[in-house]
């Protein structure tokens, strides 16, 4: 409880001194609402579902590969290891798929560790990736298992070149997949 109310506070300090703040979802407008007990008008929401801004990134059948990736940092919140747990048990029986992970971070040598120790098939780790285009070119599938998430931009990118996402579930999820047809959402 300590952790909630020091957040709490910080958040009602922030507007308490703000002129505005501005979150990236309706959804989250409210949970801070709801949060520091504050009813205001100085908080909005701006949904930005243009990642690409003037690039033309489209699906390319013909490019896609039987790749499941996931991009991001390598931090405890992201749970990149359960995603590798995962795959650990779903790669023997689709010798044909690889997981690629690109990212970096505080968890990047226990990750590394984890598929060695395990010898975990099929894992490739592209490390940090300034454009990641061509690996959401590739991917038919994007896979996202945080903790936590208001609007993942990579997300919103894999979308753009045709990955089908699989994202466990966060409050502004309802915007971005509003269909199986869509991606698929994994309640925890």
């Amino acid at each position: 409880w300590k952790f909630y109310y020091q957040k709490k506070r910080k958040h009602q300090r922030m507007l308490e001194v703000s002129d505005a703040v501005v979150v990236p979802t309706p959804v989250i407008a409210e949970q801070l609402k709801r949060i520091t007990g504050v009813e205001t008008d100085k908080v909005f929401s701006i949904l930005n579902p243009m990642p690409f801004a003037g690039l033309s990134p489209r699906y390319d059948e013909a490019s896609k590969e039987k790749v499941i990736l996931y991009v991001g940092r390598f931090s405890p919140d992201k749970n990149v290891d359960i995603i590798i747990k995962a795959w650990e048990k779903i790669a023997p029986n689709h010798p044909e798929w690889v997981l690629e992970i690109a990212g970096d971070g505080e968890m990047r040598d226990s990750l590394h560790a984890l598929v060695r120790e395990r010898a975990i098939p099929r894992v490739v780790f592209h490390g940090h990736v300034k454009n990641v285009s061509p690996l959401y070119n590739r991917a038919e599938y994007i896979v996202l298992a945080s903790d936590c998430e208001s609007q993942p931009c990579v997300l919103l990118e894999s979308m753009m070149f045709g990955c089908y996402p699989i994202v466990f579930e966060f409050p502004a999820v309802r915007y971005l997949i509003s269909s199986e047809k869509v991606g698929a959402v994994v309640s925890k």
